[in-house]
Parts: C-alpha cells; sequence; structure tokens
C-alpha cells in the first residue's frame, strides 16, 4: 500500500491522542497519581517474578496505611489464591483505594469535589517545584567540583537533575494521593445575616424648604417614607415688616418664601434684583 495513503492515518492518530490528553480533568489526573503510588508500593513490596514468600508483605501494609489510609489484608489473599501474583495485589490495593476516595466524593457536589481536588493538586506542585528549584541552585553551584573527579560537570548535572525531578514527581503523586486519602472534609453552613432597621429619608421641597415626605410618593422614587416630623420654616408676615414690599428688602431672608403668599422664596417673587 502507497506510503501517502497511511500518512494521513498516521497523523489523525496523533491529533486524537493530543486532543486526549488536552482535555484530561483534573480527576483524571488525580486517579492516574493515585494508580502509579499504588504501582510504586507493590512494586517495592513484592518485585516482579518472585513468590509471596518473597515479599515484603509489612512494608507493604506499613506503605498502603500511610500512603492510602488503608488495611490491606495481604495474608489473606495470599491464602485464599494460590500462586496469586503482584500484579493481582496491585489490582485489589488500586480497588480499594479508588473506592475509598470515591465515597469521600460521594458525600460532596461535583463542584466541590472538583475545587478541592484541584486545590490540593496545585498546593503540592507549587510547594515541590519551589524546592526542585532551590536544589538546581544548590547543585548547579557544586557540580563544578566533579570535574576533580575526572567527570564533565555539564553531564553530572543533566543526570543528577533528571534523576531529581523524578524524584520530584513521586512525591507530588504520593503527597497528593495522601492528603486525599486522610483528608476529612467538614462545611459549615453560612451566617445568618442580621436583619437590618429600615431606611429613613425625608424628602425637602426645593421650592418651599419644607419636609413633604408625607405627600411625595416615595415608592416612585425608590426611596423609603419615614416618620419624622415635617420642618416647620416660620414664614414673615406683613405685621411683623410692614405690608409695603419696599420695606422688606435686608429684613426678609432671600432663601425665605415671600411675605405675599405666593408660595415662592422671596429672591424669586418681590425680592428679584
Amino acid at each position: 500500500m502507497p506510503t501517502d495513503v497511511l500518512m494521513p492515518q498516521m497523523g489523525e492518530s496523533i491529533v486524537e491522542g493530543t486532543i486526549v490528553r488536552w482535555i484530561k480533568t483534573v480527576g483524571d489526573v488525580v486517579e492516574d497519581m493515585r494508580a502509579e503510588t499504588v504501582n510504586d508500593v507493590v512494586g517495592q513490596a513484592c518485585p516482579p517474578e518472585t513468590y509471596p514468600e518473597q515479599w515484603n508483605v509489612e512494608a507493604l501494609k506499613e506503605r498502603a496505611s500511610q500512603l492510602l489510609g488503608l488495611d490491606v489484608p495481604v495474608e489473606q489473599w495470599i491464602a485464599e489464591q494460590d500462586g496469586i501474583e503482584p500484579e493481582d495485589v496491585e489490582t485489589r490495593l488500586r480497588e480499594m483505594a479508588d473506592a475509598r476516595v470515591k465515597a469521600k466524593a460521594e458525600g460532596l457536589d461535583d463542584e466541590t469535589w472538583i475545587s478541592i481536588e484541584k486545590s490540593i493538586l496545585l498546593q503540592n506542585l507549587d510547594h515541590h517545584w519551589k524546592e526542585h528549584l532551590a536544589m538546581l541552585d544548590a547543585l548547579r553551584q557544586v557540580v563544578h567540583l566533579r570535574a576533580y573527579a575526572q567527570k564533565t560537570p555539564i553531564n553530572e548535572y543533566k543526570q543528577e537533575a533528571f534523576a531529581m525531578f523524578e524524584r520530584m514527581l513521586a512525591s507530588i503523586r504520593e503527597d497528593v494521593t495522601r492528603t486525599l486519602a486522610w483528608a476529612e472534609f467538614q462545611f459549615q453552613a453560612p451566617p445568618e445575616l442580621p436583619e437590618l432597621p429600615d431606611f429613613l429619608t425625608s424628602h425637602i421641597d426645593p421650592l418651599t424648604g419644607l419636609d413633604n415626605s408625607a405627600d411625595w410618593d416615595a415608592g416612585t422614587a425608590g426611596l423609603i417614607p419615614n416618620e419624622l416630623p415635617q420642618l416647620q420654616i416660620p414664614r414673615p408676615t406683613g405685621d411683623e415688616i410692614g405690608e409695603d414690599p419696599a420695606s422688606w428688602a435686608g429684613r426678609v431672608s432671600r432663601n425665605a418664601p415671600c411675605p405675599c403668599g405666593s408660595g415662592l422664596r422671596y429672591k424669586q417673587c418681590h425680592g428679584q434684583l
């Protein structure tokens, strides 16, 4: 078959794989970390191609308790199944770990649980990445001493930096798995807000300077009418200042109601300049 026919199919598979990696959710990342942690625990205690008599059962149970919060009945599994393989132990341990985390997630809504996973993951990434950068800086300052041992410093730096990076990834996986396995989540209902007092609002007539809150439609203006007493401004009378408007100048305030009884201010009526 010509090569040009196969190339589009290969390209499509590569693109599909890339899209799958891009759309992986936080829950999938955390689940993969848990699976790799279980794989490391079982791989250290139960090396491949070994018999159950050669396994370090106590170390397996201790690590499973520390990282996964599980009491693993490894002895019972060995007694029940003849010829049990490390892969069988890994499968059972992973199922128990997933069930423990799933039971915690069922008590919360999906959005809250995703937020918890994201917060734990980002906190551990931030912490371990800062430590990794500090260790790289320390390694950079002393790696030149390897030249005295007839070794190339740049090659030594690359090898040790890569090993440190691998250890950082393992630490992140273990810490995220341990935190989700042991954490207990308790949420409290938000406190009730206290009752606020009613707002007191008055309305002053711009023309007369009187409080007309009782007559003014407060609802149309979005204000709450109050029960404050109306402001009483005494209006000067003719008996006090005389009947002749010419004599009112200087005796009546320009903002006071006009003594003629027109309802206007004095400066807008007989006090106009």
